[in-house]
């Protein structure tokens, strides 16, 4: 048995060597393969890197750290490319605006600023594969260094500003790569901008709050590159030209004392243990510069206004051109002055930046600036009359609003073909205390407005410079004399008559090119949320509505509803490009509409702002809204809703009272809904009223209807035909026609539309006395409503309301919910 063993335990082990022979000859195997295959590797390597030609002439520059100078290589802008310069090699440095690969060759666009030119990479003895892969692997907005041979080609290059030549890239060098995913797409918002869009054709729009909130990429666009650069360029005009005019440049503070004009809208700062203010304006210093006999004196900074700057042509923050000149005898020596400034620098524009105003029409198309030389001259009531003859009527001491002047605008353009224009002679009482009043007429006044596109761009006038009639006018304006003292005491010891105004530079470049946003124009615009954008000029539409409606004789509210007419204020909800802004749009328009109701002073204007809300409420095309109110708000409310009462306003009654009823106020902590629960509720949201959203569509409805009745015609018509067929069947022929067949078929039409209105009217009262057959007696009060075409009621509700009612009416009985408020026809 031993021996057995001792058999068993050899046969094992040669056994255990031949596994691990076999094993160590198969990773010999693999180790054999690995080694061929780095090998093969190797070699294909070589001889990839014998067969690239374009070793050193492309690739990654890396970090530039002022090193060394590149004295070798002279660059030269874009711009200047032209035919003159063909077979020429070139250096050039910009951004790589388009790529595209096809085969062997590769297809760039090269961006500086806004031009652009065409580039070819192409593989010759020059240029391998590799370095065609590397060009089309570049990033898009990358800086690049090319270097390339000047072309020209046989036909315009349409997409580049630079149209009759190219160039073949010959090197090419990254000096700062992008990342390869972009907020936003230059190319993207590049694009022109159009009303008519169609729909056959992929529209790629880029909201602004996207480029406002990716200011950087999109100041690159073209159109951008090319505002600033005709900014820069009024800017320069205004100096020179005056320069030019002996005029001198001035620097006045931007952090004073007291705060100016009055104090009303200024920025409050700290300033060491105390508080100083941002400047409103430099006018104080201008005309104490004229007291201290500079004569003409000019100045170009910055002006803050703390006003709520939510419209499309305001800001907090802005550059102020403004000017001041002592004159002889008459102020209108300063108006020819100004004027003749706005005509010069519109030349120089015209005749100096040709291609940047190309650049920016390329995107935003509109209508070439026009202006007369000289300027046109208007006095303001010739601009009442003109307004006269549109249909809008003003008093000759009433402002001018916003529509009103772009309104005059349009007139003006139409009548005399100019979008550039003086306004002069404005009624006193809508003018400063500080306005010189014209001597020839009490209620008129020395001063004097300039407009382009129907915008106004500057506000001056003649300044009172003797200090009795500047205290007299302080005055009766009501002005504390101890605020303005030290402005008072600068014309003491005499000073020369003098005029002079202020110019937003950012609202000229905005109007002289037609944009229609000022932000457009400003760099970084001072803004907290996108809101400001969606809610651009509301609260101003409402502020002119309300103080169109306390100019009223009464406080009706068809009086309110004859100027929502006048407005055309339905239109609000229009414009929206989606259906979340339109959201946001009526979210918010509630809670500014509701500060009209709460704030303000003067009863009128916060029943005007009670009439506003009422219109706002059931005229937007969303119903998922209500009116927010605090505990504050909401004992605010009552106590209005007491004065009515008290004075006996049955309109106002009535249109709180429906706000109350339909449960329009939601009671809440903050004014702004958070939490998950908005976004929900904004998911969920549907529209439901597109008459508001779309006034073309009730058109469509209307014609919609036409056909409803026209079949019913036709239903009727070929019963009568086959009725005629039957009493006339012992005749050989059809006896189809019959001299009254109109007549008959509109008594039918009138018959059926009188028992299907019976047959509603039936059905509505069974389901009322059903309802109060189950209700019981002195548990729910009913109303008692005259009959009228349209049976609308008033709401069912404690509030002092008087219903006149007859014997007639008596089986008239009508519920609150009966009234249908969207059936209203008075804000159509």
């Amino acid at each position: 048995m031993k021996e057995d063993k001792s058999i068993n335990s050899t046969t094992g082990s040669d056994e255990l060597s031949k596994k691990a022979l076999k094993k160590q000859q198969k990773e010999a195997e693999k180790a054999i393969k690995k080694a061929e295959r780095k090998t093969q590797i190797q070699a294909q390597s070589n001889i990839v890197q014998e067969e690239d030609i374009s070793i050193g002439k492309y690739g990654e520059t890396g970090l530039i750290q002022s090193k060394e100078k590149y004295t070798e290589r002279k660059f030269i802008d874009i711009k200047d490319l032209n035919p003159n310069l063909e077979n020429q090699n070139v250096w050039l440095r910009g951004r790589l605006h388009t790529s595209r690969a096809k085969g062997k060759q590769c297809f760039i666009v090269l961006r500086q600023q806004s031009y652009t030119i065409q580039g070819l990479a192409a593989v010759n003895n020059k240029v391998s594969k590799q370095m065609i892969k590397f060009i089309s692997n570049i990033t898009k907005e990358s800086i690049v260094d090319i270097e390339a041979v000047v072309k020209c080609v046989s036909s315009q290059i349409e997409s580049c500003t630079q149209k009759d030549v190219e160039i073949h890239i010959e090197k090419a060098f990254v000096i700062s790569s992008a990342k390869p995913q972009l907020p936003l797409q230059i190319e993207d918002a590049s694009r022109p901008i159009k009303e008519e869009v169609d729909d056959n054709i992929l529209n790629i729009k880029v909201n602004q709050d996207t480029r406002l909130d990716n200011r950087v990429l999109d100041l690159r666009t073209p159109a951008n590159q090319a505002i600033y650069r005709v900014e820069a360029a009024i800017c320069k005009l205004f100096r020179d030209i005056l320069t030019n005019k002996g005029f001198v440049e001035i620097h006045t503070p931007k952090i004073i004392s007291a705060a100016s004009e009055g104090g009303a809208n200024v920025f409050t700062v700290s300033y060491f243990k105390g508080n100083a203010y941002l400047a409103q304006s430099p006018q104080l210093y201008k005309q104490m510069a004229i007291a201290a006999d500079f004569d003409k004196v000019f100045t170009v900074g910055a002006v803050f206004r703390a006003e709520d700057s939510n419209t499309h042509r305001h800001l907090t923050e802005f550059v102020g051109l403004d000017l001041e000149m002592a004159f002889k005898y008459h102020y209108h020596e300063v108006v020819e002055t100004i004027g003749q400034l706005f005509v010069e620098i519109f030349k120089g524009l015209r005749n100096n930046y040709a291609a940047e105003i190309e650049a920016v029409r390329q995107q935003y198309n509109v209508e070439p600036f026009k202006f007369l030389d000289p300027p046109l001259k208007l006095e303001y009531s010739d601009a009442i009359e003109l307004l006269a003859e549109a249909g809008v009527i003003l008093g000759e001491e009433d402002d001018l609003s916003t529509p009103d002047e772009k309104l005059l605008g349009k007139l003006v353009k139409a009548k005399y073909d100019t979008d550039f224009y003086i306004l002069d002679k404005y009624p006193l009482i809508v003018r400063p205390f500080y306005t010189m009043p014209d001597p020839n007429n009490p209620k008129l006044s020395n001063s004097y407005d300039m407009f382009m596109r129907g915008e106004e761009i500057i506000s001056g006038a003649q300044r009172i410079h003797d200090p009795e009639l500047l205290t007299e006018r302080a005055k009766y304006h009501g002005i504390d004399l101890e605020k303005i003292k030290s402005y008072i005491d600068a014309f003491k010891y005499g000073c020369p008559p003098h005029a002079g105004g202020g110019i937003g530079m950012e609202r000229v470049v905005m109007l002289y090119l037609g944009l229609d946003n000022i932000r457009k124009r400003y760099q970084y615009p001072k803004m907290t949320t996108s809101k400001s954008l969606i809610l651009s000029g509301f609260k101003e539409d409402c502020e002119q509505l309300i103080a169109r409606f306390e100019k009223a004789d009464d406080i009706r509210f068809q009086t309110f509803c004859e100027i929502w007419k006048t407005m055309r204020f339905s239109l609000v909800f229009t414009g929206r490009p989606t259906f979340l802004e339109l959201l946001e749009f009526c979210e918010e328009t509630l809670n500014i509409c509701k500060q009209f109701l709460l704030l303000p002073p003067r009863f009128k204007e916060r029943i005007g702002g009670l009439y506003l809300l009422y219109g706002i409420y059931y005229k937007m095309p969303v119903d998922q809204f209500k009116i927010r109110v605090k505990l504050d708000d909401w004992q605010n409310i009552m106590e209005l809703h007491a004065e009515i009462k008290e004075a006996e306003h049955l309109d106002a009654n009535y249109i709180l009272c429906k706000l109350i009823v339909d449960n329009a106020f939601h009671f809440c902590i903050f004014d702004s809904e958070f939490g998950l629960e908005k976004q929900y509720r904004v998911k969920n949201a549907q529209c439901f009223n597109p008459y508001s959203v779309l006034p073309i569509l009730k058109d469509l409805t209307d014609k919609h209807q036409m056909l409803s009745k026209i079949n019913e015609i036709s239903k009727v018509y070929e019963e009568n035909k086959q009725l005629l067929k039957l009493k006339n069947d012992s005749s050989t022929s059809l006896n189809l026609f019959n001299s009254n067949i109109a007549e008959e078929i509109i008594n039918d039409i009138q018959k059926f539309e009188e028992q299907k209105r019976n047959q509603q009217i039936k059905s509505m009262f069974d389901s009322e006395k059903a309802c109060s057959s189950s209700t019981s007696k002195g548990t729910h009060k009913k109303t008692q409503l005259k009959g009228t075409s349209k049976r609308k009621m008033r709401p069912l509700i404690d509030y002092d309301f008087q219903i006149e009612s007859n014997e007639s009416d008596e089986d008239e009985v009508f519920e609150p919910d009966d009234y249908d408020s969207n059936s209203s026809e008075d804000f159509d």
